[in-house]
């Protein structure tokens, strides 16, 4: 995918040389806890990632390094998308050089435009209520505050329109029963038993990096929020 001053590629192990420094600066984990990733674990981390979709198939997984010409490695975007392409949530990921540019906003909605023309119902993520930035990022791409609040984080989402009109569609009915579910460890992708640890978000914070991620499935790990690598189109 390509924007006005950006182009989003799938994410791949040898990427993690050039994140290890997007990555690296400690206030990206002001909200989540952790520490940056070394290069050996950030290069680990991205070997579990080429997993496509989930064990069980029921998500399918999405994952685009965020380039700045020439050819910069400034962040990344992701979504995780029910395999019935009722729900996909969102993140988004910028380094702490870049931020204040609007890269994030044109990342994102570059993501989330492809996201609806894959058929995608809804698209959602879960900030933290003083993560102002990925808030106006949010709106920014079209998402709206909701009245649900999952572990503290307000749910943003926003509807295609023929989801929206159908009252009594699969996918809302979909959406109905995947809210209620637990909310302990979510995370972008699940984490039955044979699921990769997956990417590590680096969000919640006021002048660092601008990543929300909601599911009520996934987990955490050391404090972090786990999220899962997509690099194929939704099937």
């Amino acid at each position: 995918m390509s924007t006005g001053r950006l182009r989003l590629t799938p994410l791949i192990v040898d990427d993690a040389d050039a994140m290890v420094t997007v990555l690296g600066d400690r206030r990206m984990y002001e909200f989540i806890g952790g520490a940056p990733p070394t290069l050996e674990e950030l290069r680990e981390r991205y070997r579990r990632l080429a997993m496509q979709r989930s064990a069980t198939g029921d998500q399918h997984w999405f994952n685009w390094i965020v380039r700045l010409a020439p050819d910069r490695a400034v962040g990344v975007v992701q979504a995780t998308v029910a395999a019935d392409r009722a729900i996909a949530d969102v993140a988004w990921e910028i380094g702490v050089p870049r931020q204040g540019r609007g890269l994030a906003t044109e990342a994102a909605a570059a993501m989330v435009d492809w996201l609806r023309a894959e058929g995608v119902g809804t698209v959602r993520a879960c900030i933290h209520p003083d993560h102002h930035a990925s808030a106006a990022v949010a709106a920014r791409v079209g998402l709206t505050r909701t009245d649900e609040v999952v572990d503290g984080e307000v749910v943003w989402a926003s509807a295609s329109p023929q989801f929206r009109h159908n009252a009594n569609s699969p996918e809302r009915e979909r959406l109905r029963h995947t809210r209620g579910q637990s909310s302990t460890g979510r995370g972008m992708n699940s984490a039955e038993a044979g699921e990769p640890p997956a990417m590590a978000s680096a969000a919640r914070i006021t002048a660092a990096a601008v990543y929300e991620v909601c599911s009520s499935n996934g987990k955490r790990v050391g404090g972090r929020r786990e999220t899962a690598s997509y690099t194929s189109p939704v099937q």
